[in-house]
C-alpha cells in the first residue's frame, strides 16, 4: 500500500507554512513576508514572487515569470527539483503519515528552523492584539446598530434564522479593511468565531458589507484573520448552532444557515473543502448530515466523501449521510432560495 495525495492533503491543510519552512528553506523569506512579493527562490530577480494568502492551507505561490504552483507539493517538487511523488513522499514523512509499502522513501534534507524567540513574540502580540482590538468591538445580530448585518442575511434568503439567532456570529460596525498592504478604509462587517478542535476560541472570520447589507465592494470579502499558533485551525469550525446527538457540517456560513432553516438541525461552518475534511466532531454526535456543494471542479463532493469515511472509521456505529444539490454549480443557499421562488 503506497500514500496517495489523498492521505496527506488533509492532514497538510493548515500546516503548510510550518512544512514549506522544514521542506524548502529556500522560502524562509516568503514565509517570514507572507503574502507579499519577494524575490523568486528559483530564479531570483526582485519581487516576482508571492506565497498565495491561503497558503498555509494551499501551501501555493506563484511567481510572475516561473508561473503558478497550485499546492504545497506542487510547489515544493519546482524548488527542490523534485518529482511530484518525491514531494508527497516528503511530506508525508514530515507528518509522520506512513505505509505498509516496503519501497525505499526519498531522502529528504530539513534545515533546522532557526526561531527568533524576541520576533516571535512579537508576532504573538500583534495577533493577540489584533484579535482583542475585534473583540471588543463585536455586538449582536440583535443591537440596534447590526443592521448590515442582518439586512445582509435577509438578502441572501437567511432571514430566517434571524428568529433564532446563530451562536459565535457577530456584527463589527467599522472593520478595517487591507489587501495586499493596501488600507482601503473601515467597513461594517459579519464576524464568525472559529472554535479549535477542542471548541476553543482561535480566531475570526469576516464578511465585509456595505451599510445596505450587500457585499462591499472589495478585492476579496470573505477573510479569515491569522490565529495565534499556525495551523491552529485545522479540525475547527464555527459553530453555528450547537451540536446534540446530530449534527450537520457543511463548507461555508450561508451554506449551514440555509441548511439549518431547511432541516431544523444544528449546523456547523468549516469555511472550506480543506476545513470540511478536517473537521472534528465531538464523540457524543450520533448522527451526520454532510452539506455537500455540488462543485464543477468536484472539490467539494470529494471533501465530503474524504470526512464521512473519516467518521465511519472513527465510529462505526455513527450515522453520516452525504446529502449534494441535484443541479451541477450550486450549493444549498442556490436550493433553498430556489424553492423560495417556486413557493
Amino acid at each position: 500500500m503506497t500514500i496517495n495525495f489523498d492521505d496527506v492533503r488533509p492532514h497538510a491543510q493548515g500546516n503548510w507554512l510550518n512544512i514549506l519552512s522544514h521542506i524548502t528553506p529556500s522560502l524562509s523569506e516568503a514565509i517570514e513576508k507572507h503574502p507579499k512579493h519577494v524575490p523568486c527562490p528559483v530564479h531570483g530577480g526582485r519581487d516576482g514572487f508571492r506565497l498565495y494568502r491561503n497558503a498555509d492551507d494551499t501551501g501555493g505561490g506563484i511567481c510572475n515569470t516561473c508561473g503558478a504552483h497550485p499546492d504545497g507539493f506542487a510547489l515544493i517538487a519546482w524548488i527542490n527539483h523534485w518529482t511530484l511523488p518525491d514531494s508527497l513522499q516528503a511530506v508525508a514523512d514530515y507528518l509522520g503519515i506512513t505505509t505498509t509499502s516496503k519501497t525505499p522513501k526519498p531522502i529528504v534534507k530539513r534545515s533546522p528552523v532557526i526561531t527568533d524567540p524576541i520576533k516571535e513574540a512579537k508576532t504573538i502580540r500583534y495577533k493577540q492584539n489584533a484579535l482583542n482590538a475585534v473583540k471588543c468591538e463585536l455586538v449582536g445580530l440583535d443591537d440596534v446598530i447590526a443592521q448590515p448585518a442582518r439586512s445582509y442575511l435577509i438578502n441572501r434568503g437567511l432571514g430566517e434564522v434571524l428568529k433564532s439567532l446563530p451562536d459565535d456570529l457577530h456584527f463589527h460596525p467599522a472593520l478595517s479593511y487591507w489587501h495586499d498592504g493596501k488600507e482601503y478604509g473601515n467597513f461594517p462587517a459579519l464576524v464568525a468565531l472559529i472554535r479549535n478542535k477542542e471548541g476553543k476560541p482561535i480566531t475570526y472570520h469576516r464578511t465585509y458589507l456595505n451599510q445596505s447589507g450587500h457585499k462591499a465592494d472589495l478585492p476579496t470579502v470573505k477573510k479569515m484573520m491569522p490565529p495565534i499558533k499556525q495551523g491552529a485551525t485545522k479540525g475547527g469550525a464555527i459553530r453555528l448552532y450547537p451540536a446534540t446527538d446530530e449534527l450537520i457540517v457543511a463548507e461555508g456560513i450561508e451554506t449551514a444557515l440555509a441548511l439549518h432553516i431547511s432541516l431544523n438541525k444544528p449546523v456547523w461552518a468549516c469555511i472550506s473543502a480543506g476545513g470540511l475534511e478536517s473537521v472534528v466532531i465531538p464523540s457524543s454526535v450520533k448522527r451526520v448530515i454532510i452539506g455537500s456543494d455540488n462543485d464543477l471542479s468536484g472539490v467539494g463532493q470529494r471533501a465530503a466523501n474524504t470526512v464521512a469515511k473519516r467518521l465511519i472509521d472513527e465510529d462505526s456505529t455513527r450515522e453520516v449521510k452525504i446529502i449534494t444539490p441535484e443541479q451541477a454549480g450550486t450549493d444549498w443557499l442556490d436550493v433553498l432560495n430556489e424553492q423560495e421562488k417556486v413557493a
